[in-house]
């Protein structure tokens, strides 16, 4: 009560309420007008999604600088990482586009976590301590932060080089209880994927469930210090190193495991190398057993959360390769469609959240198009229930927020997924760099904005140009060209034919994935 006090009487010394109302309106028009539209012209229900959603994106992490009650500490300090694991994806991506000054700050306060207890944060609440879910998912945050940010950080107040330290430190050692923070090292180090039942000869602690997920999300967490290495001009063996780790997903691919006539899913594996089969519709909402899939001890299955179905699309930095595990692009677009029309997908579980732009990476953008339109418009709206489950700090409104722009964000790189935006046109100003960059859809069809659009709907990208110059892949943009300001125009059209056969536009258009090539030194 006293600190609130405090707060208040520092914060409002006078009392004037309209003053207070005005600076607080005048604060959420600075944060929600970094993406204008006009709202006279787009599609009403859009625009309600959209700055609702802004707005919900903005709310946490929280700012209790100078309340930490852990450390002294000159850095600032946020609080509600309810989780990383939720957030990672689409959160802090977007605040990366429109808000990196405030960013920054949390940025900061993910590392002095690091500072203080040797490891990144991945959850923590009311200024509790949470639980690891995933893996330690601040990883990818602060990955995103030295590709994006890393040439610049001085000038916003981040120690690049604690931050890649504390990086390193996440990836390498073990904590007593890899429960509460960080990771099961020994075992991934050793293992190269983590394996069940199977007791960790360094005395270290943790749920010891969740093997097969953990396994990705460890994947993924490696593959953020090997692109804040290649940011940062750090060594060729930290590179090559924590680019081979993050591949290890494909240790936990059992190529023999059939579900409804597709063959080849992530599952458990013990210490010898073999398998423990775990159905994969298990966790999925068409398991009619109902086992559990949270973190505690019941759970069986191997994956947090979602299913083997769900999970193993999941490697977002090497997608070729889950591709051509699949099968290739044909056999890969047939189980993604068989993904969505047999029930598989769960539009507010974090796993699935790229799942309506994974088409891309078989070369078929056309169908991301689609897909995405029949996600929003079938599970957001803007009455009671028009979230599809919880809002996880955001993580759905930031989420759709990106669905609406026709972007998603590669996690700790500098590629977005480009789809054929809900809105004709929109800018979007970074407080930071100062720039304002207008993106234009020429040919934009407002019948295009309905779940399921008509033939002769314009939905399908046919070209892409930044300030004036064409793009060769009409799959990806750059977020230097996404926040460098000038103009993008997205043109489209209704041609299904042309565009299933242009793809991303032709021999090397693809968006990156580590394995073939992409993300290069």
């Amino acid at each position: 009560m006293a600190q609130a006090c405090s707060n208040a009487e520092s914060e409002i010394p006078d009392w004037d309420w309209d003053a207070v109302q005005n600076a607080s309106v005048d604060k959420w028009e600075d944060i929600l007008s970094r993406i204008e539209i006009d709202t006279t012209k787009e599609n009403s229900t859009v625009v309600e999604l959209l700055y609702s959603s802004l707005y919900r994106s903005q709310l946490v992490p929280a700012n209790l600088t100078h309340e930490n009650p852990y450390w002294e500490s000159p850095y600032p300090f946020y609080d509600a990482f309810f989780c990383s694991w939720d957030t990672f994806r689409t959160v802090h991506p977007l605040l990366s586009l429109t808000s990196p000054v405030e960013w920054a700050e949390i940025v900061n306060a993910y590392v002095d976590g690091w500072r203080h207890t040797g490891y990144i944060p991945e959850c923590r609440a009311n200024t509790k301590k949470g639980y690891v879910q995933g893996g330690d998912d601040g990883m990818p945050i602060l990955g995103d932060f030295a590709v994006k940010y890393g040439s610049r950080a001085s000038e916003l107040g981040v120690p690049i080089d604690d931050l890649y330290q504390a990086l390193v430190d996440t990836a390498e050692n073990t904590p007593p209880d890899w429960y509460m923070v960080g990771r099961q090292n020994t075992a991934w180090k050793m293992f190269d994927y983590i394996p069940t039942n199977w007791t960790d000869p360094s005395g270290a602690t943790g749920l010891m469930t969740r093997e097969a997920s953990r396994t990705l999300e460890y994947a993924l967490g490696d593959f953020a210090v090997r692109q804040a290495g290649v940011a940062l001009n750090k060594s060729l063996d930290d590179i090559f190193k924590y680019g081979n780790r993050s591949m290890g997903f494909v240790n936990v691919w059992d190529p023999n495991v059939t579900s409804d006539g597709f063959t080849g899913f992530a599952q458990r594996r013990f210490a010898n190398g073999t398998f423990a089969f775990s159905d994969p519709v298990d966790c999925s909402p068409l398991d009619t057993v109902g086992h559990s899939c949270a973190r505690g001890t019941d759970n069986d299955v191997g994956f947090y959360e979602s299913s083997s179905w769900e999970y193993s699309f999941f490697a977002p930095h090497s997608m070729a390769t889950v591709v051509e595990l699949m099968g290739g692009n044909d056999t890969f677009v047939s189980r993604v469609e068989h993904y969505f029309t047999k029930g598989y997908f769960l539009a507010g579980n974090e796993p699935s959240f790229e799942m309506p732009l994974a088409y891309h990476y078989a070369n078929r953008p056309d169908l991301s198009a689609l897909r995405m339109r029949e996600v929003v418009f079938e599970n957001f709206n803007t009455g009671i229930g028009g979230i599809p489950g919880n809002d996880d700090s955001g993580a759905m409104a930031a989420l759709l927020s990106f669905h609406i722009l026709g972007l998603y964000p590669v996690p700790s790189s500098k590629q977005l997924l480009l789809n054929s935006p809900l809105v004709s046109a929109f800018k979007l100003r970074n407080d930071f760099f100062g720039t304002t960059t207008t993106f234009t859809v020429s040919g934009f069809d407002p019948a295009s904005v309905a779940p399921t659009p008509p033939e002769t709907a314009r939905v399908y990208v046919t070209n892409v140009t930044v300030n004036g110059v064409p793009q060769k892949s009409i799959c990806w943009l750059s977020f230097d060209d996404v926040v460098g300001g000038g103009e993008i125009v997205i043109t489209v059209d209704s041609d299904a034919d042309a565009a299933s056969a242009r793809g991303c536009g032709g021999n090397g258009t693809l968006p990156d994935s580590l394995a073939t090539g992409g993300f290069p030194i």
